[in-house]
Order: structure tokens, then C-alpha cells, then sequence
């Protein structure tokens, strides 16, 4: 997997490591497999390689191991194990960890699709992805301008995206499978778009 997260696979055998990879997260029945070093990773790869639907897929599943199954055990930060308890109630390793919990930069990178264009968030790419059975997303990244937001809702056939750009700096807003990138000044902006026109990764 990290193979292909870091462009290390002859372009001639990238089509079989994925196939291997997805073969691996089919066998596991939807699961991740992966460890410390390749979870942050898991995720953008498969996007990368065109199957969001299987990232989509890990990331909506809810039983161990998975990041919604710590959820269904309390969890309110991202636990060091899956588990996160021993059977006796007992608490295992850290309950807020850097190494599960880097799908928090997937969440806000992709679903909510804020990244910087520019050093410091000077321009702001905000590139929201529809999917997974989710009505709504919902995120907020502090930079040295102020507050960047990133929200939208399903309705329907239609979704309202809010985004908020500090003062000082401006964004492209251009959601996946938009035709084009429309230009924000600074302020709070509501726009809505036809489902039709997007890409959604259902």
C-alpha cells in the first residue's frame, strides 16, 4: 500500500498492487488491515486511484475494526487501538493518537475539501466530495488569516454549500465533478448546487 501511496510501483504493475490491496480490504470483509504507517495513507490512495467508493466504504463502517466502531464504544477523539477497552472495562493504550486519528486530514481535505492553494491559506481550495450516504459534512480549519469553513447539506437533488473565508485571503470553490471554479472574496457564501451536476462517490 505505501508502495503506491509513494509513486514507488512500476507504472505497468500499479493496476495489480491496487487490485492486491482491494483484494486484501474485500477479504477482511470491508475492513482496514493496515497498520500505524499505512492508515493515514489507506484512504487517499484509493481515492487517488480512482475508487472512492471503497474509501468511502472503510471509512462508513461501523463494526472492528473501523473508526465508527470506536464511535459506537464513546468514543469522542481517536483511540491508539480499535478496541479502546479490554473486556474487563478497562482502558487500552492512548484515547487521543496521531496514527488512526490522521483520517481527521481526510475528512477535512476530501469530504470537506479544504486545502491550501497558496503557502498559509493565502488562497484556499475549497473542493467538497459527496458520498457515502452522508446528508451533510461540516469542517473548520484555523490559519493565519482567521477561520476557514467548509459545510454542506444533501437535500434531495440539490446541496447547499456553505463556505467562510477570512479576511485577507479568498478561495476557489469547486466541488467534485463541478465544470468550474468560482472565485470567493472574503465573507460567508451560500451556494447551491444541482446533485445532477456533481460527482457523487455513492
Amino acid at each position: 500500500m505505501r508502495a503506491l501511496a509513494f509513486g514507488l510501483v512500476d507504472p505497468t504493475e500499479r493496476a495489480a498492487a491496487l487490485e492486491r490491496l482491494l483484494t486484501l480490504i474485500d477479504r477482511a470483509g470491508g475492513h482496514l488491515g493496515t497498520g500505524f504507517l499505512s492508515t493515514p495513507l489507506l484512504l487517499d490512495v484509493l481515492v487517488t486511484e480512482g475508487r472512492a467508493d471503497v474509501a468511502w466504504k472503510l471509512l462508513m463502517q461501523d463494526t472492528n475494526p473501523s473508526w465508527l466502531y470506536q464511535v459506537s464504544r464513546g468514543a469522542t477523539t481517536v483511540w491508539e487501538t480499535w478496541e479502546g477497552y479490554t473486556r474487563s472495562g478497562k482502558a487500552k493504550m492512548s484515547h487521543n493518537h496521531f496514527a488512526l486519528g490522521a483520517v481527521a486530514r481526510f475528512l477535512t481535505e476530501h469530504i470537506a475539501g479544504i486545502t491550501p492553494i497558496e503557502p498559509g491559506y493565502r488562497i484556499i481550495g475549497v473542493t467538497p466530495s459527496i458520498g457515502g450516504g452522508l446528508t451533510s459534512a461540516q469542517a473548520t480549519i484555523r490559519t493565519p488569516y482567521g477561520e476557514v469553513l467548509s459545510a454542506w447539506t444533501r437535500d434531495g437533488d440539490e446541496v447547499e454549500f456553505r463556505v467562510t473565508v477570512p479576511t485577507g485571503a479568498q478561495a476557489q470553490f469547486h466541488p467534485l465533478g463541478g465544470t468550474q471554479a468560482q472565485q470567493l472574496p472574503p465573507g460567508t457564501h451560500v451556494l447551491r448546487r444541482a446533485v445532477a451536476g456533481l460527482r457523487v462517490e455513492d
